[in-house]
């Protein structure tokens, strides 16, 4: 069983468009673009060429596929911590299967599934979960993929939780700078990365500020 601590975050919620991405609105009416939105606009040459490689078509199949495998993951995960029974089928079943171990390193969970905003970098997010991971208070990102990655591959990822980290600070007074990213390969594998958000700092206002 897993104990919950929960922190009380003020509410906020997101729309999304086709023009502007998702945008999420605060308690006080503001409106700042989400984390990922900010993030999807870095570089994409790669994944441009990735889609020539294969062809549009199989490259949106794969990209769907991969859609729905994650919100399952997302839901089995949410619900497993959450000390819900899970259901056996869906699309991300086997990537649960391989990452569970790895859930049961978490523990005295403050967040699930939470908005967080910063009226500082004027961005917002929503995290999967802040708890302890292997005693440490740690901003944990749950990720689903085809293939294996390098830890110089996912910077993006690292940014993402750099935010979350400097975001809950802002709304909370809780500081929190472990991160830590758990990847569910498609082959059974799971990738577990580590970082300290003062890494990451700098580089987040740069993109930030470059979004702008």
């Amino acid at each position: 069983m897993f104990i919950h601590n929960p922190l009380y975050l003020p509410y906020c919620y997101s729309e999304d468009s086709e023009e502007k991405g998702r945008i999420y609105k605060t308690p006080f009416g503001k409106e700042y673009p989400s984390i990922t939105t900010i993030l999807g606009k870095r570089d994409k040459s790669f994944l441009e060429d990735w889609k020539k490689k294969i062809g549009e078509k199989e490259a949106a199949k794969i990209l769907k596929e991969s859609q729905l495998k994650g919100n399952d993951l997302h839901d089995k995960i949410e619900r497993f911590l959450q000390n819900k029974k899970i259901e056996k089928i869906g699309h991300g079943s086997k990537n649960f299967t391989s990452i569970k171990p790895f859930l049961k390193k978490i523990n005295n969970i403050l967040v699930q599934e939470g908005g967080l905003y910063s009226d500082i970098l004027e961005v917002a997010g929503r995290t999967d979960c802040i708890a302890e991971y292997e005693g440490i208070p740690s901003i944990i990102d749950f990720k689903n993929s085809r293939n294996r990655k390098k830890e110089e591959w996912i910077e993006n990822y690292f940014l993402q939780g750099t935010f979350y980290s400097i975001a809950l600070e802002e709304r909370t007074e809780v500081k929190i700078e472990e991160i830590v990213v758990l990847i569910s390969n498609a082959d059974g594998s799971v990738d577990e990365f580590k970082t300290n958000r003062n890494k990451w700092n700098d580089k987040l206002i740069e993109v930030v500020d470059m979004y702008r």
